[in-house]
C-alpha cells in the first residue's frame, strides 16, 4: 500500500494545489495539461484519508487535506450543488453534467475524510450531497437511481459513464458504488433515511441486479429494470461479493446477512469462471489491474465465509500474479494490465480511471481483516 501511495505522492499529485495531474503514461511521463476527472480526485481523497486512518503518517494527512481543498474549491458546483464531472488543468469546468457515479465517489471521499480527520465541514458537505442524490436521482416509481442529469438537474439524453458503456438509465456499477459510499458514510452518520436506502440498495441487488440462475451480475437496465445487456464482468462479480457483505454488516440484521452471504458466494462462484490458470481474472481478452485487486479481497471473503482453503489459495494466487506481472518494480505503481500474450499494455498508469483506489483499497481492507 505504501509503495502505491508513494508513487502518487511523488509523480501524480501536484504538491502545491493537491490536484492530480490528469494523465501519467506507462513510462511515468506527466501530462500536466490533461483534463481532470471527479472520480480520480475523489478516489485520491478517499485513499489518503483511509491510509492516514491506518498508519497515521503525517504526509498522508497533508495529501488528503489538499485533495479535500481542491475537490471543494474546484469541482463543487457552487450554483446548483453537486460536483462537476470534468475540469481542465486550470480548474475550470469542462463537463458540467452530474454523473451519479462521480457523486457517489465524492461522497465516499468526503465520508472517509470526515471520519478519519474529524472535519465537521466535510461531514456537512457529505450530508448535503446525500440529500442532493436522494432528491434528484432517486426513482420513486421503479426504484433505484438514475445515471446522470444536467448541471441544473434536468434529464439528459446521453447518460453513459464512459464511451465503452451502454447509454442506459440504470447500471449495476453506479448502484454498487453508491452502496459503497452510503455504507462508508453510515459509520459516522447513522441516519434513518440513509439506513433505509442502504437496505433498499441491498434488496435491489438481491431482486434485480444479481442473476439468480447463474450467480453473476446483470450490468445495464432500462428505467423499469429490464436487463438490456448480455455481457458478464467477473471483476465486478468478485468486487460486489465483498462490498455487498460489508454493507450488510452495517445494518446488524441476521436474516439479511444470511441472504447476502448466499448471494456473495454465488457471485464468487461466478467470478471463478473467469480465472485463468495463472490465478488472474480475465477482463475480455486482457488481464487488468483492478479485477486482480478485487479478487484478493473477494476470494479472502469466501474463505472467511466457508473456511475452505481453496478460497484462500485463490486470494493468494491473485496477489502472486499482481507481484509477478503488474507491479512496476522500476517506476512504481501497477501497470494497467497485460494482454493474452503476457505483454504489458501500453495504457496510462494514472488518469481518469486509473487511480489509487482498487489496489490501495484491497491492501487496506486485507490489512484490517488480518489484524482483526
Amino acid at each position: 500500500m505504501n509503495r502505491i501511495l508513494l508513487f502518487w505522492k511523488q509523480v501524480v499529485i501536484d504538491k502545491h494545489t493537491g490536484a492530480c495531474f490528469g494523465r501519467v503514461s506507462n513510462s511515468n511521463q506527466v501530462f500536466g495539461e490533461a483534463e481532470r476527472g471527479l472520480v480520480q480526485q475523489a478516489r485520491v481523497l478517499w485513499a489518503f484519508s483511509a491510509a492516514y486512518g491506518l498508519n497515521k503518517a503525517e504526509e498522508d494527512k497533508q495529501v488528503a487535506d489538499k485533495a479535500y481543498e481542491y475537490l471543494i474549491h474546484t469541482f463543487e458546483d457552487k450554483q446548483h450543488g453537486g460536483y462537476f464531472w470534468i475540469v481542465d488543468h486550470q480548474g475550470y469546468p469542462l463537463v458540467t453534467k452530474k454523473q451519479l457515479y462521480g457523486l457517489a465517489f465524492a461522497l465516499f471521499g468526503l465520508a472517509e475524510y470526515a471520519a478519519v480527520m474529524q472535519v465537521k465541514e466535510a461531514k456537512e458537505k457529505a450530508i448535503a450531497l446525500f440529500h442532493i442524490i436522494e432528491n434528484y436521482f432517486s426513482d420513486n416509481t421503479s426504484g433505484g437511481y438514475l445515471e446522470a442529469l444536467s448541471q441544473s438537474w434536468e434529464p439528459i439524453s446521453d447518460m453513459r459513464l464512459s464511451e465503452t458503456d451502454l447509454n442506459a438509465p440504470k447500471s449495476m456499477n453506479t448502484h454498487l458504488h453508491l452502496l459503497e459510499a452510503y455504507s462508508c458514510f453510515f459509520k459516522i452518520w447513522p441516519d434513518k433515511q440513509l439506513k433505509s436506502q442502504i437496505e433498499l440498495l441491498l434488496q435491489l441487488f438481491q431482486k434485480k441486479i444479481i442473476d439468480s440462475a447463474n450467480g453473476n451480475l446483470y450490468l445495464f437496465f432500462d428505467i423499469n429494470w429490464k436487463v438490456v445487456s448480455a455481457s458478464v464482468s467477473h471483476g465486478h462479480d468478485v468486487e460486489a461479493a465483498w462490498l455487498l457483505w460489508e454493507a450488510a454488516l452495517q445494518l446488524d440484521d441476521p436474516d439479511l446477512l444470511k441472504q447476502i452471504q448466499t448471494s456473495s458466494l454465488g457471485l464468487l462462484e461466478s467470478a471463478v469462471k473467469g480465472l485463468d490458470s495463472d490465478g488472474a481474472l480475465w477482463e475480455g481478452t486482457e488481464k487488468h489491474w483492478w479485477p486482480q485487486a478485487e479478487a484478493m479481497v473477494g476470494f479472502y471473503t469466501g474463505w472467511q465465509f466457508t473456511q475452505d482453503p481453496l478460497w484462500l489459495t485463490r486470494s493468494l494466487n491473485s496477489w502472486k500474479f499482481i507481484r509477478q506481472k503488474l507491479v512496476d518494480k522500476k517506476n512504481g505503481e501497477w501497470f494497467w494490465g497485460i494482454d493474452a500474450d503476457g505483454r504489458v499494455l501500453k495504457k496510462d498508469k494514472a488518469g481518469f480511471w486509473k487511480c489509487p483506489y482498487h489496489n490501495s483499497r484491497s491492501c487496506i481492507e486485507l490489512i484490517r481483516r488480518i489484524e482483526n
